[in-house]
Formats: structure tokens, C-alpha cells, sequence
């Protein structure tokens, strides 16, 4: 076998591991990790909604890995339907959180 030959079947080789690492951890590990943040939620808004949350924390992940300090993230939630100019609203959305996020299915995104 000739150089040229093994060089072009040593670029198909790094393509196609290139490829399945992509199929892998791209694709098939982040849809299993979008599955776990919907918790039996269905439909299109909470896969983009998750899809998104879980492509942040990739890349937060990502980041540490390469040195970065401990960092999170903030999720702004709108037309979420709760009245936060009483005080008691405000307190129960603080020690209802939680409880507010595993029940998205209330919410219009």
C-alpha cells in the first residue's frame, strides 16, 4: 500500500471517530440528559426549553473542565401567571420553587 492511500484511509478513519464521538456525546448522551430534565413532560416547548438548559450546562461542564471556577446559571421564566407585587406571592414562589418548577405543565412558554 502506498503512502498516499494510507494517509487517505488514516483522514477517513479520524472522520468517522470524530463522527461517532459526535454521534455519542452530541447527540445520544444529551437527548438522554434532556430526557431525564423533562420528567414525563411532553411536548415541543419542554424539549427546546431543556434542550437549551442541558446545551448550557454542556458547556458549563465544559468549561470546568478546562480550569474555570465553579459557575451556574439562571433561568428567567416569563408568563408564568403569578402575581409578584404582594408579598405573600413573592414568599411563595421563594419556598414554593421547587415545587413550581416540577409543575411546568401550568406555564406558557
Amino acid at each position: 500500500m502506498d503512502s498516499q492511500k494510507l494517509e487517505e484511509i488514516n483522514t477517513d478513519l479520524i472522520k468517522l471517530k470524530d463522527l461517532l464521538w459526535h454521534i455519542e456525546y452530541d447527540r445520544i448522551i444529551v437527548s438522554q440528559s434532556v430526557g431525564e430534565l423533562l420528567g414525563g413532560r411532553t411536548g415541543d416547548r419542554f424539549i427546546e426549553i431543556f434542550l437549551t438548559v442541558q446545551q448550557v450546562l454542556t458547556g458549563l461542564d465544559r468549561l470546568e473542565v478546562r480550569g474555570r471556577d465553579s459557575a451556574g446559571i439562571h433561568l428567567m421564566i416569563q408568563n408564568h401567571g403569578l402575581d409578584l407585587k404582594t408579598w405573600e406571592s413573592a414568599k411563595k414562589l421563594r419556598t414554593g420553587l421547587l415545587t413550581s418548577i416540577t409543575n411546568l405543565d401550568q406555564y406558557e412558554f
